[in-house]
């Protein structure tokens, strides 16, 4: 599943998916804000999860809680978000402090990009 609600890009990603060969029901794009997306149950949990906001807003706390709450983590899952090194507006991520169920295995800078790479460690 894909989020992402700017329609110029979720076309991008739709025909994207198609090249790839992937079937329609092998994938879905989902055109609503992050937290309405995030905000319900899902059908299935995942393993991988990407976060890749644009660097002005500051969603990935805010994601990363609702992908918590709302199950949609398997165990051991992998959580990737990359976000500003550092913020012209706002506090950095606390990657470490973000919740004890995620630990962090990566947190690297590489110029204006920081990427952290969590583990879903939860008692299931």
């Amino acid at each position: 599943m894909f989020v992402e609600n700017n329609p110029k890009v979720a076309a991008v990603i739709q025909k994207t998916a198609a090249d790839l060969g992937l079937e329609p029901g092998q994938f879905r794009v989902n055109t609503d804000p992050v937290a309405r997306a995030l905000g319900k149950s899902p059908a299935r949990r995942y393993g991988l999860v990407f976060i890749d906001p644009p660097y002005a807003e500051n969603i990935v706390p805010g994601a990363v809680k609702l992908l918590l709450k709302n199950g949609w983590l398997e165990p051991g899952a992998l959580i990737a978000a990359e976000v500003e090194a550092k913020p012209q507006t706002g506090k950095p991520l606390n990657a470490e402090g973000l919740s004890p169920e995620l630990e962090v295995l990566a947190d690297r800078a590489y110029g204006q990009t920081r990427l952290v790479l969590w583990e879903y460690v939860c008692a299931e």
